[in-house]
């Protein structure tokens, strides 16, 4: 996702909470789980407990999603994460891949709708919330604590590997990024 200015109503835009987790790709078939970091580190065996729930999905899928670790407050948390919080979960964004069909030039839109046919949601294993009024949802994110919302046009395909206009992140405070030397 390209960096936003703040979250819009529009039609052609759903939007999701952003999550404070690991970002990964699930992949699922009957040779096991493996899921991989946005580096290409393999994940499964530091989450044996999530890697055996997402095992009970019933065909062979690739999942884009956060594995989210919560603080005592019941707020996603970076840090409980790192420290291996003793449960995570896995919050599913994309289908990438569904038995057998490759799903990535298929518009946001049916993607979303097939994921919310096809995922067997459990207490590990859930969908992320999705919805078309992306200024409550940046409210909501704010007050909540979150870091931000994430906006996704319903008509954009699937872009591996780069940032795309056609995802926006809107982040609940403001930064900056700086070079110390």
């Amino acid at each position: 996702a390209e960096l936003g200015d703040a979250a819009f109503n529009h039609d052609d835009w759903m939007w999701e909470p952003k999550l404070d987790g690991y970002r990964v790709l699930a992949f699922i078939d009957d040779t096991g789980i493996k899921l991989r970091s946005r580096r290409g580190l393999e994940l499964a065996a530091e989450f044996p407990q999530l890697a055996a729930e997402l095992a009970k999905q019933a065909a062979p899928m690739i999942l884009d999603g956060e594995i989210v670790a919560f603080d005592a407050g019941g707020k996603p948390s970076f840090n409980a994460l790192q420290n291996r919080a003793p449960t995570v979960v896995f919050y599913a964004f994309d289908l990438l891949y569904f038995a057998g069909v490759d799903l990535r030039k298929t518009p946001y839109r049916d993607r979303r709708r097939y994921l919310a046919q096809c995922l067997l949601p459990s207490p590990l294993v859930q969908l992320v919330h999705a919805t078309e009024d992306g200024e409550a949802l940046q409210r909501a994110a704010a007050a909540s604590g979150l870091e931000g919302v994430i906006g996704k046009r319903k008509d954009s395909n699937y872009e591996a590997g780069r940032r795309s206009s056609s995802w926006l992140k809107i982040k609940s405070t403001d930064s900056a990024e700086f070079v110390i030397g």
